[in-house]
């Protein structure tokens, strides 16, 4: 849920199915939390967890969800327009037409 509110909220579309980057999320805050536990280190901990939002940038794209996994994928239906992905930094970075694979995600 939260990943899907996060897609509403600004826009974009997640690369890779949501239960993946769900269940990646779980286990890196998980990590972090119990390192941290351990150590106490603070640095490490927000470092740590910074570079695992700007992996979590990389995965998000402005275009349809549609395009990934709905009707018009599934009809090979192409995009009307250069789609933009977002690089780590959440800014758009090149264009490229969409995956011929991104349909297949289960």
């Amino acid at each position: 849920m939260f990943l899907e509110n996060i897609e509403q909220a600004v826009g974009i579309t997640w690369l890779v199915p949501r239960e993946r980057l769900a269940r990646s999320l779980v286990a890196v805050v998980d990590g972090i939390a119990l390192a941290w536990l351990v150590d106490g280190d603070d640095v490490a901990a927000t470092t740590t967890l910074a570079g695992f939002a700007d992996f979590l940038a990389s995965q998000a794209a402005t275009f349809p969800r549609e395009l990934i996994d709905g009707p018009a994928a599934s009809e090979g239906a192409e995009p009307s327009a250069p789609l933009t992905y977002l690089g780590a930094s959440g800014q758009p970075g090149a264009s490229a037409t969409l995956p011929e694979h991104a349909s297949s995600h289960a």
